[in-house]
């Protein structure tokens, strides 16, 4: 394969950014170790931002008042496949949950604008996290965006230093987070795997060949089958919980939270339980999040399993993804956190070749295997 000056140019920016990159977590509180601790358990507060350029300045997200703002920058600059043909689209609805999510404070939403347009955005909310058998509080640190114009910068860090500068005036010194980008300190890779509902309409609009165009779609909702009821969350909490006894990191969620990342929001989430005799033996959980075809701009409204605990966990993933059908939903994807390849394999899932690292910054613990990991961030 040949490469013109114009791609090499690319190329070697790109390598230019990723070493940048590398360099600026050298500096930082992160790596990978048996200690299972804080590693700076004292953290500097600092009252005031990084002094950015000329007509650039972090500006608190007024989730109100620009949300179209912030739906219409991701839309355009979001996280996009490794070959720049399908892009994250989250709904006006989606944001707001993840927004208003309890942990959420204003402050931890972060922009960075220029003449007051937004080119930067990095959001935060606070947790409970379980890790290796220790409770953590711990910001969970999604959507660290910026313009395309400006990824050559070297606004990332700065955006990172501010957001750690904000949680730290809250005393939360430690956060997890997920990226594509293959860093140093990975704690577990897992892989995205796709059940491929209306295969038609994705090959047509180039997710996948024809040579999946004979793969036969034969699901059905199981019975004894329904919505989530709030009066349900005593019993799916005991599965919840008797399900993270083998698991080495996951959320600790009262009944609050359950709530709130559960319980029916239409175009946002679903979530669905299995009775045998009167008792509740099956929870499992689904939100959508629709990506664009960059070339076409079309949307593929998609689901993305969220939780799914108890028996028969088989059958309530066969009901999730005939239930998205339902709601519109063109593919159903998940990670290898819930279920190993074989088993998804042996589902219908085909797998893909999206991969997401999970890090935590400020916390020291070892490498872990997918299936010891149970947090899904949206």
């Amino acid at each position: 394969m040949s490469m013109n000056k114009n791609d090499k140019d690319v190329h070697d920016q790109e390598n230019n950014e990723i070493k940048k990159e590398h360099t600026f977590w050298q500096t930082q509180p992160v790596e990978v170790g048996d200690d299972n601790c804080v590693i700076e358990k004292k953290c500097e507060i600092v009252e005031k931002s990084i002094v950015l350029p000329k007509y650039f300045k972090f500006s608190t997200l007024d989730v109100k008042n620009e949300l179209h703002a912030v739906y219409e920058f991701l839309k355009e600059n979001y996280v996009e496949d490794g070959h720049s043909k399908f892009r994250l689209l989250y709904s006006k609805e989606h944001l707001l949950w993840q927004l208003l999510s309890p942990g959420f404070k204003n402050e931890y939403a972060v922009t960075i604008k220029y003449k007051n347009i937004i080119k930067g955005l990095i959001f935060a909310t606070e947790k409970n996290i379980k890790i290796n058998g220790k409770e953590q509080k711990m910001a969970i640190v999604n959507f660290l965006c910026l313009d395309k114009q400006l990824r050559n910068k070297r606004l990332s860090p700065v955006m990172i230093s501010e957001i750690r500068r904000r949680i730290n005036y809250n005393n939360i010194i430690s956060a997890i987070f997920t990226a594509g980008q293959d860093l140093p300190f990975k704690l577990t890779q897992v892989k995205y795997y796709h059940y491929l509902i209306d295969i038609h309409f994705l090959n047509k609009i180039g997710f996948c060949d024809e040579t999946f165009l004979s793969l036969k779609y034969n699901l059905s909702i199981g019975l004894n089958t329904r919505e989530l009821k709030e009066e349900d969350f005593d019993q799916v909490k005991i599965l919840y919980d008797r399900d993270m006894k083998n698991k080495k990191i996951y959320e600790i969620m009262d009944q609050e939270m359950f709530r709130y990342n559960f319980l029916k929001k239409k175009n946002v989430v679903y979530s669905y339980v299995k009775e045998e005799g009167g008792k509740v033996i099956s929870f499992g959980s689904f939100y959508i999040l629709s990506t664009t075809a960059i070339e076409t701009n079309q949307e593929i409204p998609c689901a993305y399993l969220y939780m799914i605990n108890g028996d028969k966990k088989y059958e309530m993933v066969k009901s999730l993804i005939e239930l998205s059908k339902i709601e519109g939903c063109k593919m159903f994807n998940t990670t290898d956190i819930f279920f190993n390849e074989e088993e998804l394999l042996e589902l219908g899932f085909c797998k893909g070749d999206g991969k997401l690292n999970y890090y935590l910054f400020n916390y020291k613990a070892s490498p872990i295997n997918p299936n010891e990991v149970y947090y899904t961030i949206p």
